[in-house]
């Protein structure tokens, strides 16, 4: 099947000749969204549509589905290539108006259309690359520039003029790639043409063209290469009737190539594909169905293998009939089946099988006879294939005339002639010419073939297509040989014998340039995987390297943690050793002390109660002792406990509103005996009207017998000490003053702090006491969100605070 196939889908079908250019520039230009662009873009495109005329593109479009109740039936072809001359002009005469437009492409590209419709190829070609120039200046519309690419195409294709065809496919496919849009996605993208194109099925057609124009060339490996990529994204995007179209063109390539193997292989993939479709789209199944036969007739003749053939041929008739009982209003079923019929005859009769070949012509008639009726037109005859169909029937009534010895209608053949002269694509009717030239041969009419063949060479070596060069060759020397004309025949097969060395020579070299570019492929991708290979260690090494010193810094790190924890538990312990040993020899020093005054007082009362003396001021005396040496102890006991609690966090914290001037009182009463035995005097003096303070009673109590305590040790008789509290913002100060000789500054520091080895208070000259009095205040004030300090000048005594919070109303 030698047809332009220009399609991006399997819904296009063919396009053939001008008539097919027209349908395929015009179709589709419905109310679609354009791409989006810039304010200014969509204005300027707001303004050239205003100019158009908005009835052509939807008379395009009737004229395509061709159906009865459309536009067609009540319109003539010549009134709408009126309409659109009458457009043509207008839109020419007010050029200065949208010439300038940013968009003006759009414009240009409805007057290629308008050119093509009234047969002015030259004219249509040169707006098109009007269009093409103005859409160069306008960025954004990537998608455009495609399909204006795809249209200008289609102009190269029906001159044959491949090398500029593969160029316009070639940008075709930059332009869909630079567009940015996914090409796996399925939704239509919205052109400012007023079209919509789906970006995959596109960009798979663009490749499928453009490997069926290097064919054309010669090219095969370049073709294969670009039918992959085609396949691929049909495959992507799950197209069945793509995949039947791509897996033709591969099939048709091999075949060409002669590997008929895999030719056959990618065919009846075709087929199985086109099956498939069965179910959910019967009528695409039959038309895609008898397309691929059309491409497995010729191979299967040239293996021998008719019964096959006619087998498969009889599986597309009945697939197209089951498909028109479904869809009775898509009439072109009738015509496909008709061509089904033709297969069937040409087959008879090459099998010499001349009734079955009558049987098949007669039941195609009512087909064609249907087409020809729902395609009044030659334009609408043109582009539904009817042209092409009636030729093959009238040659093969010829041949069958002939066959069973019967004289021929002498109008078939020239009828049939001047059906190819009525399609206009050079290459279609190239193909026809030669496909009736192949069954004249066959019919015994040799010179009638070699009539047509000459006209077809020409055509062949203007386009330079040397596959079908060397058929045209080969039937011209069969038809040469026929006619007895034996030097032409020599000629005509040292022709044929040339062209069959330079395409072998040149399928050779493509295939060894396939094979070093395979080669170089395989070796490239061989590179590639040894690098990621080796990237892939050294990152793993790497990672490896990373983890490994990442393991040992946290290990140098835990042993470094490990060593400053364990001489700073081992100085702690040191501390706890050095406070335990102070503790014991202040414990054994302070406690020896009252307990052996507690003995000498017993002695003592002993003797009295034996003497029986009863001196009233002695027993005072020594009950006086006894109640001083009593509270010592109390007090020690009573500070070794609250330290120890401190120390190990069990000292419990319970807050509450406590009277200032009671605590101060209480604490005075309990030292009072001692205060008198000293001679001196507790003062207490706390202003009417203050407020309570926040804080726990029994660490106050501690706090301030510890303070005065210590004030009594060291205030000279007939001294007095103040016990004292006021108010300082949200703070209450408890404050004790004696008259002692005082402390130096640094005995005063040294006092202050809280940081000594052993946690306790150090030892002052002359001082004595466990050393736990002050450490014990400065950490039950902090308990108690408060602080202590203290004040003092030498032979002026010293002075205590200790800071509390006042209690909230």
């Amino acid at each position: 099947m030698d047809l332009i196939s220009l399609r991006r889908g399997g819904r296009f079908g063919l396009l053939v000749g001008w008539w097919g250019l027209w349908l395929g520039l015009a179709l589709g230009g419905g109310s679609a969204r354009a791409q989006p662009g810039t304010p200014a873009q969509r204005v300027s495109l707001a303004r050239v549509r205003a100019l158009l005329n908005k009835v052509s593109a939807g008379e395009a479009a009737s004229w395509a589905a061709a159906q009865p109740t459309k536009d067609v039936a009540r319109r003539t072809e010549a009134e709408n290539t009126a309409a659109f001359r009458q457009e043509r002009e207008r839109l020419w005469a007010r050029r200065r108006q949208w010439a300038a437009e940013s968009l003006a492409f759009v414009v240009w590209a409805r007057l290629a259309t308008a050119a093509a419709v009234q047969q002015q190829p030259d004219t249509g070609l040169a707006y098109l690359r009007r269009a093409l120039a103005a859409n160069r200046r306008v960025p954004g519309y990537a998608l455009d520039a495609a399909e204006l690419n795809h249209r200008l195409s289609s102009y190269y294709w029906t001159q044959q003029a491949y090398d500029s065809a593969l160029a316009c496919h070639r940008r075709e496919i930059s332009a869909l790639k630079a567009s940015g849009f996914r090409a796996d996605a399925r939704q239509r993208q919205p052109l400012a043409l007023g079209d919509s194109l789906h970006v995959g099925i596109a960009l798979a057609g663009a490749y499928a063209n453009a490997g069926l124009a290097l064919r054309r060339r010669g090219n095969y490996a370049g073709a294969v290469r670009d039918y992959a990529q085609g396949l691929r994204h049909y495959q992507q995007l799950h197209d069945y009737a793509g995949l039947v179209w791509l897996n033709e063109l591969l099939g048709e390539a091999y075949e060409e190539q002669g590997n008929d193997e895999r030719a056959e292989r990618y065919y009846t993939a075709a087929r199985r594909t086109a099956r498939a479709l069965q179910a959910t789209e019967p009528t695409t199944a039959a038309v895609d169905l008898a397309e691929a036969l059309g491409y497995t007739h010729a191979l299967l003749l040239r293996q021998r293998r008719a019964p096959e053939l006619l087998r498969l041929l009889a599986g597309g008739i009945a697939e197209a009939q089951r498909a028109r009982q479904r869809d009775t209003a898509y009439w072109r079923l009738a015509g496909i089946e008709a061509s089904l019929r033709l297969r069937v005859a040409e087959v008879s009769l090459r099998t010499g099988q001349p009734a079955q070949a009558a049987a098949a012509l007669r039941r195609a008639a009512p087909g064609l006879a249907e087409v020809t009726r729902r395609a009044p037109t030659p334009a609408l005859r043109q582009h539904f294939l009817y042209y092409t169909w009636r030729a093959q029937e009238l040659v093969l009534l010829h041949w069958l005339a002939r066959a069973t010895a019967r004289p021929p209608n002498p109008a078939w053949v020239p009828q049939a002639l001047a059906c190819t002269d009525s399609l206009d694509a050079l290459a279609g009717r190239a193909a026809l010419r030669l496909q009736l030239a192949d069954y004249l041969l066959q019919a015994g009419e040799p010179a009638s073939a070699a009539t047509l063949l000459p006209a077809v060479e020409t055509s062949y070596r203007a386009a330079h297509n040397r596959v079908k060069l060397r058929e045209v060759l080969q039937l011209k020397a069969d038809a040469l040989v026929a006619l007895g004309r034996w030097e032409r025949a020599y000629h005509a097969r040292e022709q044929l014998d040339g062209l069959t060395d330079s395409l072998r020579a040149t399928q050779q070299y493509a295939a060894l340039a396939d094979m070093e570019t395979r080669y170089q492929t395989e070796n490239k991708e061989t590179q590639i995987r040894q690098l990621r290979v080796h990237n892939a260690q050294e990152q793993r090494q790497k990672r490896l390297a990373w983890a490994g010193a990442a393991l040992l810094a946290l290990l140098l790190a835990g042993a470094t943690y490990t060593l400053l924890l364990t001489r700073r538990l081992t100085r702690r312990l040191r501390e706890a050793r050095a406070t335990q040993d102070r503790l014991y020899s202040v414990i054994g020093h302070d406690l020896r002390s009252p307990l052996a005054a507690l003995g000498g007082l017993a002695t003592l009362l002993d003797y009295y109660r034996q003497a029986g003396a009863a001196d009233p001021a002695a027993l005072e005396e020594v009950t006086t002792e006894v109640r001083q040496t009593t509270s010592q102890l109390t007090a020690l006991v009573d500070n070794l406990l609250h330290w120890a609690a401190s120390q190990s966090g069990e000292l419990a914290y319970r807050p509450e509103g406590l009277d200032a001037a009671r605590l101060l009182h209480e604490v005075a009463a309990l030292y009072a005996s001692e205060a008198r035995a000293r001679q001196v005097r507790v003062a207490v003096e706390v202003p009417a009207g203050l407020r309570r303070l926040w804080a726990d009673h029994n660490m106050v109590r501690a706090q301030l017998r510890n303070l005065l305590g210590n004030a009594l040790k060291v205030a000279p008789p007939g001294s007095a000490i103040a016990l004292a509290a006021h108010q300082n913002d949200r703070r209450i100060t408890l404050r004790v003053a004696d008259a002692g000789p005082g402390l130096s500054a640094a005995e005063l520091a040294t006092l202050q702090t809280s940081n000594t080895p052993t946690g306790l208070a150090p030892r002052l000259p002359g001082q004595r006491g466990t050393g736990l009095g002050l450490p014990l205040v400065r950490q039950l004030a902090r308990r108690q969100q408060g602080g202590f300090r203290l004040e003092s000048t030498p032979g002026q005594g010293t002075v205590a605070y200790v800071e509390l919070p006042v209690a909230k109303e």
